[in-house]
């Protein structure tokens, strides 16, 4: 949807505060398409904030951020349907079952339960072993189930840009692993941009292209891939 030409997200000065707090400040970088990012820092770095903010869920306090170089403020609609997001807290309904929040999020894409956008739901849900859940109210899975059944909403749309926070918590390795090499496909067939915050970096360096990281609300640095490794990161947390 979004031109190849234009950057998928630009943050130009963007600063938030609570009050008195000043959670991020000046936080200006661009990132291009098909290309997987990486957020990192201490707890109360700001990462979560960070990707709230660039999902729409948060309003900045000031600074810009553009999404493939539309902001909120004059397509949110456009935007929302180019991008899927991953947070800490479910976005599913607990008195719904699965597949009801599923088909709900379908709906909201525009999809309309066609065969295809089922035939996706089936073959996702198997991929993450929540079959058998689907018709089980979300209020009575597990957290990793959740997760998983989360993921499945966050796919069934395939988004341009993926913004996801700490997107490999409550999972088993086994789906790690799978969920991994979906975006990863998603980058490579389908140009898909991805930035994700995670406290697992052996899992996080062997995906990314770059690296930002936050130290206080404030970008630290940003490494391209070849220059970080655990070490490097730690030290500029």
């Amino acid at each position: 949807m979004f031109q190849q030409t234009i950057p998928a997200i630009e943050c130009s000065g963007v600063t938030k505060k609570f009050g008195a707090t000043t959670a991020l400040s000046d936080i200006t970088f661009s990132i291009p398409r098909s290309t997987t990012m990486c957020i990192a820092g201490a707890n109360g770095a700001g990462k979560t904030t960070l990707l709230k903010i660039l999902a729409g869920v948060l309003r900045q306090t000031s600074g810009v951020i553009r999404i493939g170089g539309l902001t909120y403020a004059e397509e949110q609609q456009t935007i929302n349907q180019s991008i899927g997001v991953l947070l800490d807290e479910s976005f599913l309904y607990a008195d719904l079952n699965l597949r009801q929040n599923l088909r709900y999020y379908s709906n909201l894409h525009g999809i309309f339960n066609d065969r295809e956008s089922m035939a996706k739901m089936e073959e996702l849900s198997n991929v993450f072993a929540v079959h058998g859940w689907l018709d089980e109210p979300v209020r009575n899975l597990s957290k990793g189930s959740r997760k998983k059944g989360d993921i499945i909403r966050l796919l069934l749309h395939e988004p341009s840009i993926l913004l996801l926070d700490e997107p490999f918590s409550a999972l088993d390795q086994a789906s790690v692993k799978k969920f991994l090499e979906i975006l990863d496909a998603l980058k490579t067939t389908s140009q898909a941009t991805i930035i994700f915050s995670t406290h697992e970096l052996d899992v996080a360096l062997p995906a990314c292209d770059e690296m930002l990281i936050l130290k206080r609300g404030k970008i630290s640095s940003i490494l391209k891939k070849g220059e970080f490794s655990t070490e490097i990161i730690k030290e500029n947390m």
